[in-house]
């Protein structure tokens, strides 16, 4: 069983993920992610997991909008990527 981190932690511009226990439930006040309810629930160099609600993100129809579900794909992309690049080079920002 995984334990995952529910700690909060309020970042302003660029946080550290190594700073405060990681990104794992950090809050994103002012930016997409606060805004549609994106959440990080894992982020390791392995794995990365980032959870939207459906409600509030919808569009006419009431199925899930196109625009959150590439804003949802793009977020854990970066995250992915952020870490795969301190791995890769170390010392490098």
């Amino acid at each position: 069983m995984t334990h995952v981190d529910q700690t909060k932690h309020t970042h302003s511009s660029s946080p550290d993920p190594l700073a405060h226990g990681g990104w794992v439930g950090a809050h994103w006040p002012g930016t997409l992610m606060e805004a549609t309810g994106m959440e990080v629930l894992e982020h390791s160099a392995t794995r990365t997991v980032i959870s939207m609600p459906i409600d509030g993100n919808r569009q006419s129809a009431g199925i899930l909008h196109g625009g959150a579900s590439a804003a949802l794909a793009e977020t854990a992309a970066s995250f992915a990527a952020q870490i795969h690049a301190r791995e890769t080079n170390p010392g490098k920002q």
